[in-house]
């Protein structure tokens, strides 16, 4: 196993990546230096796997972020070209579907949200008319459907501990705090109602994370701050942030 060690002191203007060039076949570690008031958004250490082929040194890519607390945080997210299981952690007073494309930027194409009170989805596309907006709710899920690969930012302030509610079968909810926990941590939060599995999307493998309650603990995935995540309850139930 080779050892590759990136420190970087990150600018909180800015959001980026690690890019590692001329990396031949093997298994390297990346470990990130977290300097002191510094929170983790993404995880510390990752393993890059160069399998052997093709032949010849690849490049490969790793999303970053890190955030300092503050009483108003100003949040970077990272938005992968077409649909983004999306969420935000912090409240920013009269964010909208809308006004939520606007911070996007040009790349901005939708945003859809499900209403299970009346079991459809609610969809707002850029320049609609103002009748099709609606508000964008810390702790629930959204997709977010972008023309290209997108980086913005939002600044609101901290909720404080909060409830929620959880309705039998599927939810679509957002992880609230700007500290990252284990899927295994997510579901243990459940009041009132056994919750089985949480499923999320990963956008650096291209596949869907799911922990099922009683997996191995190799399958406990993170849950980060600014995604969204469907977790299953069997009956209704509340999840306490």
């Amino acid at each position: 196993m080779h050892e590759v060690v990136y420190t970087e002191n990150i600018d909180m203007g800015m959001i980026g990546y690690y890019e590692f060039d001329g990396l031949l076949p093997g298994t390297y570690t990346v470990t990130e230096t977290l300097l002191t008031g510094y929170w983790a958004t993404t995880q510390l250490s990752a393993t890059i796997i160069i399998y052997p082929f093709p032949y010849g040194p690849v490049s490969k890519r790793l999303d970053f972020g890190n955030l300092v607390p503050s009483a108003d945080p100003e949040v970077n997210f990272v938005l992968q070209s077409g649909w983004n299981m999306w969420s935000t952690p912090i409240i920013v007073e009269g964010l909208t579907a809308s006004s939520l494309l606007q911070n996007v930027g040009q790349s901005g194409v939708l945003v859809m949200k499900i209403d299970k009170a009346s079991n459809s989805l609610l969809t707002y596309v850029a320049g609609d008319d103002p009748m099709f907006d609606f508000p964008i709710v810390v702790g629930e899920g959204y997709y977010l459907w972008v023309s290209g690969e997108t980086v913005f930012q939002l600044e609101g302030f901290m909720p404080g501990p909060r409830t929620e509610s959880l309705t039998d079968g599927w939810n679509f909810i957002g992880h609230d705090g700007l500290r990252p926990l284990t899927a295994s941590k997510l579901l243990a939060k459940v009041q009132g109602a056994q919750a089985l599995l949480v499923m999320g999307y990963n956008p650096h493998t291209g596949n869907l994370d799911t922990f099922v309650v009683g997996d191995d603990p190799m399958y406990d995935f993170e849950v980060t701050p600014g995604r969204a995540y469907f977790i299953w309850v069997s009956g209704a139930g509340t999840i306490t942030y």
